[in-house]
């Protein structure tokens, strides 16, 4: 009798043992899918590569501890320790402007185009980011209808950058020239640059963009 009270009582013990780590596995998954959940909605801006390492670590420790559950033997908690100082590792260690919208907006360039004397045709905007590609290979390419005075918007990183634009009276796409290959249509560039012989230099026509709204003009001839 004695002994079968000692034994109901340990079984009591352990069922209520088990019953507690089960409890403390499954609050461990929880926790760790939510702080998933957050690193996950994070603007990572330079650490993407960093944030998503973390949720890849993450999602392989929710895996070890969902596996846990379906054994019988009661292992110590240390995975449940480990999840949650990895978890707060990485997550102290990513920059404090990835956390939120704290990411700053491309600063957006106004570009003033004056001197369109008529109507006709289109404006051709190239920008340029580089000298080696200066009017060469452009980063972005605009066509845009012929107006009085034309005003021009584009986000735009950071950087250096030199802007050629010309008057396509007659729409074929390209600069016409006279017989010694002088342009006949009006062009402009940036800081209303002129050249020599020829076009301006990169850096009579380069401009500086920083993280602040930049404005532009520029008068084709």
């Amino acid at each position: 009798m004695a002994k079968h009270k000692k034994d109901a009582a340990f079984t009591k013990r352990e069922r209520r043992t088990s019953e507690f780590i089960l409890h403390s596995r499954r609050k461990s998954v929880t926790g760790a899918r939510t702080i998933e959940a957050i690193l996950t909605k994070m603007h990572f801006s330079n650490n993407q590569k960093h944030g998503l390492v973390t949720i890849e670590i993450l999602k392989k420790l929710i895996q070890l501890e969902e596996n846990m559950h379906n054994k019988s033997t009661q292992t110590p908690l240390l995975a449940t320790k480990f999840l949650y100082i990895i978890a707060i590792f990485f997550a102290c260690a990513l920059s404090p402007k990835t956390w939120g919208n704290e990411v700053p907006p491309a600063p957006e360039l106004t570009l003033h185009i004056d001197g369109i004397k008529k109507e006709v045709g289109s404006i051709r905007v190239a920008i340029f980011n580089h000298k080696d590609t200066w009017l060469k290979k452009p980063v972005l390419a605009r066509v845009l209808p012929a107006r009085s005075s034309l005003e021009f918007i584009q986000k735009l990183p950071a950087g250096e950058y030199a802007i050629a634009v010309f008057h396509d009276k007659n729409g074929n796409g390209e600069m016409d020239r006279n017989f010694i290959g002088l342009p006949k249509e009006p062009y402009g560039f940036s800081n209303n640059a002129r050249g020599t012989f020829g076009p301006p230099k990169w850096k009579k026509a380069k401009v500086s963009i920083s993280e602040q709204n930049f404005a532009l003009n520029i008068k084709i001839k």
